[in-house]
């Protein structure tokens, strides 16, 4: 995730400003041993790489030392070692975050296949919730509706991109977030923990990508020359907004639901839209206005 949101830190300034990055993910593990000074050697300067290894050894030893109970130390630590680890991140890598977004899909999928499916049943029900088959079959859809959320931002930069091709790439975030959500809504580890707060993120998505979607769809229909494309369009846009405004209720429903987190904030194609589709929604209600009344009566 920091390669679509991290901007380029230079090393030896006191301040820094690193672009906020909030991750969800379902929970954390102790991380394994990594040699980051031969991984990053030529990538970083070798204070920073030195910083991270110190930083990623000290959470290792939080966590196995109090078992994660020592919240506070671990949170601190956290906190220092993903802003030196996004700061080293150069700008705008979105392309090469979809293209991991796609593996960490594929990887998810060949795990269900490949590797759950040789597991005797004693084995899988000791499994941990965020391991079992419909939470990773959630996890792996749900990479692919943010890969495409970031395609379809680098669709709106783009000017060679059409609307029918922004609208196409909107309709497949919402087939996306819509089968994610189905598959873990019907899995029993739901009804508890971090799945339930995930299914709250994956829904504020799926209303997103839905508000994304009439919003495009809304600009093709009126192209057309027909008074009835202009009134078409205008529902569109009006459904658009009421559903960008329920998203925002559902982002605060996530935020909320425990672990408590804070607002992530807004970014890439979302941040357009959100200012975009209640401006454009206004100005067409009211040009198209009167179309809309004589169709009522």
């Amino acid at each position: 995730m920091g390669c679509a949101t991290s901007v380029y830190a230079s090393v030896g300034k006191k301040k820094r400003i690193v672009q906020e990055s909030v991750v969800f993910v379902l929970q954390l593990r102790v991380p394994v041993q990594s040699d980051l000074q031969r991984q990053l050697k030529g990538v970083a300067p070798k204070t920073t790489v030195e910083r991270l290894a110190c930083l990623r050894n000290q959470i290792q030893l939080v966590a196995e030392d109090t078992g994660g109970s020592a919240i506070s130390e671990l949170r601190t630590a956290l906190e220092e070692y993903l802003s030196l680890l996004t700061g080293i991140v150069k700008k705008n890598c979105r392309r090469d975050a979809v293209d991991l977004l796609l593996k960490a899909s594929g990887y998810l999928e060949f795990c269900i296949r490949e590797i759950l499916t040789r597991f005797p049943p004693d084995i899988k029900s000791k499994l941990p919730d965020d391991m079992q088959e419909s939470v990773l079959q959630t996890l792996s859809i749900q990479a692919l509706g943010q890969g495409t959320e970031i395609q379809l931002g680098l669709a709106v930069d783009s000017q060679k991109a059409t609307l029918s091709v922004k609208r196409r790439l909107a309709c497949e975030q919402v087939i996306y977030f819509s089968q994610a959500y189905q598959c873990l809504s019907g899995c029993e580890v739901v009804s508890h923990g971090c799945a339930k707060k995930l299914l709250r993120f994956i829904y504020w998505k799926f209303l997103e990508a839905k508000a994304a979607a009439y919003y495009y769809h809304g600009l093709v229909t009126d192209k057309g020359n027909e008074p009835a494309c202009h009134v078409s369009a205008v529902c569109c846009f009006l459904a658009a907004a009421e559903l960008l405004a329920e998203s925002k209720k559902a982002c605060f429903s996530f935020c909320l639901a425990p672990p408590v987190t804070r607002a992530p904030p807004m970014w890439g194609v979302m941040k357009h839209l959100s200012q975009k589709i209640p401006e454009v929604a206004f100005r067409k209600s009211q040009t198209y206005g009167y179309l809309l009344e004589e169709e009522e009566k």
